[in-house]
């Protein structure tokens, strides 16, 4: 029963995921923004992953129970969190650990905007793998489109987690060493 009800809720998200695919032809984008508990769209996402490709993954969660609710659009965050698992599952070779974690950085400013003015980016989710890396010279593009690793990759997946990260108001950093990759995102504390 809990595995069909995942089903549902996936081809439900799913279907908005294609319709907003009609709108961008259009140039009618409009995303809703809703306050998230982050922690329930994670759960959620590895759920799906451990339903699937990762069923031989051993999913860590680190979270931070006392972080604040999220403000963003829930299924582009979930398209964004299963992109980033599916792309650990692969680098881990679907065998071993992924961590996810967690956190409130209030060290994280970034600029925004034409008046470069600093903005606060305090809660951090990271995927964290402990797989083969990412090759040295793909790093300082790997969010552009068309870059990719893999031997099959198209090289849109991370491009459109940038992407959908940049419209809710986020960043995403990587940090990649054989053995080590950890893609880290910031998200700001104000309403959208």
């Amino acid at each position: 029963l809990e595995l069909t009800n995942l089903i549902s809720i996936e081809c439900d998200r799913v279907k908005v995921l294609l319709d907003r695919m009609e709108q961008i032809g259009n140039n009618n984008i409009n995303l809703d923004y809703e306050s998230i508990n982050i922690h329930e769209i994670l759960n959620h996402c590895i759920r799906v992953a451990e339903n699937s490709f990762g069923n031989e993954i051993n999913f860590i969660n680190d979270f931070d129970p006392s972080l604040p609710r999220l403000f963003a659009n829930k299924n582009l965050m979930i398209q964004i969190i299963i992109n980033l698992l599916k792309n650990a599952t692969e680098a881990s070779q679907k065998i071993g650990n992924i961590k996810i974690k967690t956190s409130f950085n209030s060290n994280k400013i970034t600029s925004f905007g034409k008046e470069e003015i600093p903005t606060s980016l305090p809660l951090q989710i990271e995927i964290i793998d402990f797989g083969i890396g990412i090759p040295s010279n793909l790093l300082p593009n790997i969010f552009d489109p068309f870059v990719s690793s893999k031997k099959e990759g198209k090289g849109l997946g991370l491009s459109i987690v940038a992407s959908g990260l940049e419209e809710m108001g986020a960043v995403i950093d990587i940090s990649s060493n054989p053995g080590l990759t950890n893609f880290c995102m910031n998200f700001p504390l104000k309403k959208l």
